[in-house]
């Protein structure tokens, strides 16, 4: 490998090149000929199929019908189960849809729709017998090949045997003549016809069937060595016999034909001139030609049962085995025209019912909404919304409450006014106001007593406890938070059972401690743990 060396700032005429190169853009090149007709005149179709299913024959001869009907139609077209036809009516108009064909299996027989989209006719046919394009190709001894040009556009269409006096075979001409696009003759390219479709009525037997074949150009009067001479390819092997002739003239004098078909179409009055260029070696302009068919599949033998005015409903217009006589006819047309009245009018009771159903959900809003935003007010502004009664009971209470209050402060002043002078018949009486207070309420000390066991220490609660929530102390009476209160109660509940020190203070020493039970070995709460055991003196 040669190593390439990069110069900072520079670049070689051979790395500009290739940068300009990787700049460009593929442009891209349409490989098909744009369709002729506009839009709105070339028919449409979808092919599928429905009912139970027919196995996978049905789905392959389904599949060869989309390949008939290209290119104007949905190839990739895939139906479900649960579809039904108004489904793909629903869809049709989106796609400028025109015809319906529609492959239908029952437990008696295979059955051929081709319904007119939207409003009709629908021609249902009975699938006698088919054979698929595998089949057809395996039948055949030199079976065509199809490159994919065949299919790229709309083949011509061959009808015959179809009587112009039945009405039913005049409306089923009519249903295949607008299956497929019309032809102008004038501006025709004849590259584009490269396949045919043929469709056949048997008067005898009442059936029509269907073929469809490719069309060849092979070029006439030549012998089989020529012919194979101008479709050589360059890797053909003819080096070998040319290499026995002294002269090329000896090749072309040689007499003999391809085949026994082949020396009767090089007969002159069975060759064709063709007026352009066709696909194919040796098909050129002016060129003797012998057009050739080669089928490529499906065969179809259908036979028509009835003729519907809608798709796939309404009034039968033709049916082969079931004749009825004017009488009928009018009695059943009388019957579906109540059918609809019927419908109808359930149509509208029931749009009726959806309508009062809506404005009944929306009254119903509107009054939660209502409620709502009135107990919202009633939240926000309370004294706007109360009556007039309701304020004035209030306001009595207000006034009331207000008087006892003021009753209650003029005996507290009158009663330390009369103590302040006696001084320790004051305190009595306020002591005895407290015990009579205790009396009715159980105090803190009680609590403790009964639910512990044991009596509290000394200081622990305070002298007031028992007394009523509503009367609170002075402020300068008030304690202060002890915040060693917990650790208190800790040691008081490690010490349960024994009786508590008379000592003074909030801790206890280590010598009350030995003369209440002779435990603890010091003042700490670990000690206290450990007094159980008999500590140090």
């Amino acid at each position: 490998r040669t190593r390439r060396v990069h110069v900072k700032g520079r670049r070689s005429g051979r790395e500009a090149e290739f940068g300009a190169m990787a700049i460009r853009r593929r442009k891209k090149r349409r490989t098909h000929q744009p369709v002729t007709l506009e839009n709105e005149q070339v028919p449409r179709s979808f092919v599928f199929s429905k009912g139970l299913k027919g196995g996978p024959v049905v789905v392959e001869l389904v599949a060869d019908l989309k390949r008939m009907m290209e290119p104007h139609t949905a190839s990739r077209l895939k139906a479900r189960k649960h579809n039904r036809v108004r489904d793909f009516l629903h869809v049709a108009g989106q796609y400028n849809i025109n015809f319906f064909m529609i492959v239908s299996t029952t437990e008696r027989a295979t059955y051929l729709r081709l319904a007119r989209i939207p409003r009709g006719p629908t021609l249902q046919y009975r699938v006698h017998r088919f054979s698929l394009a595998a089949d057809v190709a395996a039948s055949l001894l030199r079976p065509h090949s199809p490159s994919g040009g065949e299919f790229a556009t709309p083949p011509l269409l061959v009808l015959h045997g179809f009587s112009k006096n039945d009405k039913q075979d005049q409306l089923a001409t009519v249903m295949f003549q607008n299956l497929f696009p019309p032809i102008d003759v004038g501006k025709l390219n004849i590259k584009t016809c490269r396949r045919i479709v043929l469709v056949h009525h048997d008067k005898t037997l009442g059936r029509t069937h269907i073929r469809q074949f490719a069309i060849t150009a092979t070029p006439t009067g030549m012998s089989r060595v020529l012919k194979k001479l101008l479709r050589a390819t360059p890797n053909a092997k003819l080096g070998a016999k040319l290499s026995q002739l002294e002269d090329i003239s000896q090749l072309l004098d040689r007499d003999g034909y391809s085949s026994e078909s082949g020396a009767e179409t090089d007969q002159e009055n069975e060759a064709v001139t063709l007026p352009q260029d066709y696909k194919g070696r040796g098909a050129r302009k002016s060129q003797q030609c012998a057009i050739k068919l080669i089928e490529l599949g499906p065969r179809l033998e259908l036979e028509l049962l009835k003729i519907e005015e809608g798709v796939c409903e309404g009034n039968v217009i033709y049916h082969k085995y079931v004749t009825k006589t004017p009488k009928e006819v009018a009695e059943l047309k009388q019957r579906a025209e109540d059918k609809r009245e019927s419908k109808a009018a359930r149509k509208r009771e029931q749009e009726a019912n959806v309508q009062r159903k809506a404005e009944a959900k929306t009254a119903a809003q509107e009054a939660k909404e209502t409620a709502r935003d009135a107990k919202r007010a009633r939240r926000n502004e309370p004294v706007q919304l109360t009556g007039e009664g309701e304020g004035e009971e209030d306001d009595d209470e207000e006034e009331e409450e207000g008087e006892e209050d003021e009753g209650e402060e003029e005996e507290e002043v009158a009663q330390r006014a009369k103590g302040g002078g006696k001084g320790v018949k004051g305190e009595e009486d306020s002591e005895a106001d407290d015990e009579a207070d205790s009396e009715s309420e159980p105090s803190d000390v009680d609590w403790y007593r009964e639910e512990v066991g044991e009596e509290p220490e000394a200081g622990l609660f305070r002298a007031n406890s028992g007394k009523s929530a509503g009367k609170e102390k002075p402020a300068a009476k008030r304690e202060k938070y002890n915040p060693l209160y917990k650790n208190k109660k800790r040691n008081a509940g490690a010490d349960k059972g024994a009786a508590p020190a008379s000592g003074e203070g909030r801790w206890r020493g280590a010598g009350d401690r030995r003369s209440a039970g002779g435990r603890g070995s010091s003042g700490s709460p670990a000690g206290s743990k450990q007094g159980g055991h008999g500590g140090r003196g």
